[in-house]
């Protein structure tokens, strides 16, 4: 069996959806979504902060901070897995859930490395536009 650079960026592909999809089934679906207000509320109110500050540089402390501590308070959703019915649809939602952010993670870094990165540097790693059409994941996100 021939292996090519198209089959093993299906494989790394393939990986990465998968582990995405098992972490948000194991975190479920409320979890993930608290993650990601967690995640724009830490990003403001760094901000705010830094601004009051007046050091740019504080926003970056204030985010880890801040972050740290609203998620601590977020994993208090976790307790949607004991109800019966709803922790089962909890975990099939944080599934799909978590396949939509690998698509999308896939989706605009490819995007973006589609757009920054000239065609004949794709080829010379050996991404050729025939290997890429030969693919079944990476056609996907580098056409």
């Amino acid at each position: 069996m021939y292996v090519s650079v198209g089959n093993i960026a299906d494989i790394v592909l393939a990986i990465f959806f998968m582990i995405e999809i098992l972490q948000g089934k194991n975190m479920g679906l409320a979890l993930q979504a608290a993650r990601l207000v967690v995640l724009f509320v830490s990003l403001i109110v760094s901000q705010i902060l830094s601004g009051i500050v007046g050091i740019p540089m504080s926003a970056g402390f204030f985010f880890v901070i801040l972050f740290a501590v609203f998620w601590k308070a977020a994993k208090l959703v976790k307790i949607v897995d004991w109800i019966p019915v709803v922790g089962t649809l909890d975990k099939l939602g944080g599934a799909v859930a978590g396949f939509c952010t690998a698509f999308l993670i896939c989706y605009f870094l490819f995007f973006f490395l589609g757009t920054v990165i000239p065609q004949s540097v794709w080829n010379e790693w050996g991404l050729t536009k025939e290997v890429v059409d030969k693919t079944y994941l990476l056609q996907a996100f580098l056409r």
